[in-house]
């Protein structure tokens, strides 16, 4: 994992996805305010690059940083010193890239709490649960991404087929009835805080 230091501007995200932005940890809600001057990309089409997107979308203002994260390639984290509010449509409606936001945690410790979703649901089945059951009722967020095992092959880790909607696939799952797992939640990159 990647450590970061960045500039963060978190505020309540008025955005229509407002009601999805939280996860779930030990079975609470943990509320998520959106980052609106970052955002994570993932280039759909690799023979184009992110910037010759942004180009085109007329997003002079917007810097990009790349990153890499072992096991997920082509994801991309765009920076702005202004609001990425004016270009949210253009960039989540684009065919060749999918986006999501960046969060906080807290509003008050900005840096030090940012969690950004790279794309993978993370989850646990319950002892009673077929591994085949759960993929029946699940697959159509994931397409034919490839289901992995963790370490021990006590969780495991699946690829949205819409980065978008990473928030809204986890709580999905986690919120079903029966509930078919003991957790939930997206896998996110985020900055290492060491405390005394």
């Amino acid at each position: 994992m990647a450590l970061c230091a960045f500039n963060f501007s978190c505020e309540k995200e008025d955005h229509e996805t407002a009601a999805d932005s939280y996860y779930w940890a030990d079975e609470k809600k943990i509320p998520l305010y959106v980052d609106d001057h970052k955002l994570v990309v993932k280039n759909v089409a690799g023979n184009k690059s992110v910037d010759a997107i942004l180009d085109q979308l007329g997003a002079k203002e917007v810097s990009i940083e790349s990153w890499e994260i072992k096991g997920i390639p082509g994801y991309f984290f765009l920076s702005s010193r202004k609001s990425l509010r004016p270009h949210f449509h253009a960039l989540f409606n684009h065919k060749d890239i999918q986006c999501s936001f960046s969060y906080c945690l807290d509003t008050e410790k900005k840096e030090d709490t940012y969690v950004i979703p790279v794309g993978q649901v993370l989850f646990k089945l319950k002892e009673d649960v077929d591994l085949e059951k759960f993929k029946s009722k699940y697959a159509h967020y994931f397409g034919n991404n490839e289901m992995k095992a963790g370490v021990g092959g006590h969780f495991y880790a699946w690829e949205v087929s819409d980065l978008s909607k990473i928030m809204v696939v986890a709580n999905k799952i986690y919120e079903d009835s029966p509930r078919l797992v003991e957790y939930c939640h997206p896998n996110f990159y985020s900055k290492i805080v060491l405390f005394d």
